[in-house]
């Protein structure tokens, strides 16, 4: 179940950054620090869906 979710995350967190690049919405730091805040919410839901098992 995480996979799939984990996956469709991936998939819409790229298509957003590159729309938001596109248009220089966003620069160079503003996209690591939202890389990084993914990433740490992907890592809490993989703990809390491995606490539900």
């Amino acid at each position: 179940m995480f996979k799939k979710i984990g996956i469709m995350s991936v998939c819409i967190y790229i298509i957003i950054l590159y729309c938001l690049r596109m248009y220089h919405i966003i620069n160079n730091i503003e996209t690591i620090l939202l890389t990084v805040i993914c990433l740490m919410l992907l890592f809490f839901l993989r703990r809390l869906f491995d606490k539900a098992k």
